[in-house]
């Protein structure tokens, strides 16, 4: 005996739904639990499930009606078994079947027929899925699916129809656990924190002399990110209020000073820490930093490398990007930008002009600690390390 399928109690508040639409169509077999239809209640959308195994004989209710708990929806069971009748007002009438082949021509609908029967036949979809895209005309194999294998899902099939123009053209990349916290971090910071931002053109000859004429011990050059690193830290060191955070209604000032590096790998945000830096020397911050971003590139970063940090440094001079302004990451009050050193016309003291190699620093801070006059101290204390005291080291 066919099974009945009635509308299951889906809402604390009301005994009626609306149906959006069907997933299966009559002749389709399904197992019980699989999705039959999607119905609306209190604004939230859910699917309806089936309460047995076997072939869909009959559908009894019409999409985009309301339905009230109990009534027939549908009747499943074996191929060809007979149902019984369903009242007139729970049946599905041929009217919308009429209206939605209105006006087109049996050249058009054969035309549709053959394309979806020859784009969708190898595409990997579940039945439901299927059977929704033939319902919208929508040829599958232009769908990107983003299941496993490829699988084409119920959310790819509505991003498709959400945005048509752009059919076959997109992918969805999933997050890894580093990107997904780095983003929540970011975006918390950035809505919470006031930022401003000071913006200084830095003289870099004396820096770049001082690394022409000091190396490592294996003879290496020191990493100019490092040298900057060493810069702010120093920095901090004369103005401690920049090493610590806002909190309510105090300001969280940190002993120890911890230099993050902002650093990818594969288009991925990674910050490792540089701890202590405010004892350290530039040749120890250099060999720090280096080791972190060899466990960077071999993919061995571990989360205790990026522990710690106080204040940030983010360096994109190796890239054709003059200045740029970042975002100060939780519970830091700021975060020094980089832009690449290019050579610049500059009037000297004696009013002559000279070719410098210069860049441009920009300090995001957190007005709500740090006014701009501060803020301007700040940045005047990193470009004199980095234009004069430099020559004394």
């Amino acid at each position: 005996m066919a099974a009945e399928i009635v509308m299951p109690p889906l809402s604390q508040t009301t005994d009626e739904v609306k149906l959006i639409e069907w997933l299966v169509k009559e002749g389709d077999k399904v197992e019980k639990g699989d999705p039959l239809c999607e119905v609306e209640t209190d604004k939230v959308t859910m699917e309806v499930e089936s309460f047995a195994s076997g072939t869909v004989l009959k559908v009894c209710a019409e999409e985009e009606t309301q339905i009230q708990v109990g009534q027939i929806i549908a009747y499943i069971g074996e191929p060809g078994e007979e149902t019984p009748p369903v009242p007139q007002s729970f049946s599905v009438s041929d009217k919308a079947e009429r209206k939605e082949s209105a006006g087109k021509t049996p050249r058009a609908e054969e035309q549709r027929s053959k394309k979806l029967k020859s784009g969708s036949a190898g595409a990997k979809a579940h039945l439901m899925v299927k059977n929704l895209a033939e319902k919208k005309g929508i040829d599958l194999s232009l769908v990107t699916g983003t299941g496993p294998e490829g699988l084409i899902t119920r959310d790819d099939l509505k991003n498709y129809l959400e945005h048509p123009g752009k059919a076959g053209t997109e992918e969805f990349l999933p997050l890894t656990r580093n990107q997904l916290a780095v983003a929540e971090n970011l975006r918390i910071s950035f809505r919470e924190i006031p930022h401003f931002y000071l913006k200084s053109s830095i003289d870099m000859e004396s820096l770049l002399r001082w690394r022409e004429e000091h190396r490592q011990n294996d003879g290496r050059a020191y990493s100019i990110t490092a040298i900057l690193a060493a810069a702010l830290a120093r920095t901090l060191l004369k103005m401690p209020v920049f090493n610590g955070y806002f909190e309510k209604d105090k300001i969280v000032l940190r002993k120890k000073i911890g230099i993050a590096v902002a650093a990818a790998r594969e288009k991925e945000l990674f910050v490792p820490v540089i701890p202590n830096a405010g004892d350290k020397s530039i040749q120890e911050i250099d060999t720090v930093l280096s080791r972190h971003l060899e466990k960077l590139r071999n993919g061995e970063l571990e989360s205790a490398d990026m522990k710690g940090g106080t204040f940030t440094l983010s360096n994109l001079g190796m890239y054709p990007v003059d200045e740029f302004s970042a975002i100060i990451s939780p519970k830091q009050s700021g975060i020094i930008s980089v832009g690449r050193i290019e050579k610049k016309l500059v009037i000297d003291d004696q009013d002559a002009l000279r070719i410098r190699r210069c860049c441009t620093i920009t300090g995001s801070f957190d007005h709500r600690m740090i006014s701009g006059a501060l803020g301007a101290e700040f940045l005047g204390e990193i470009k004199k390390f980095i234009e004069e005291e430099i020559n004394n080291l």
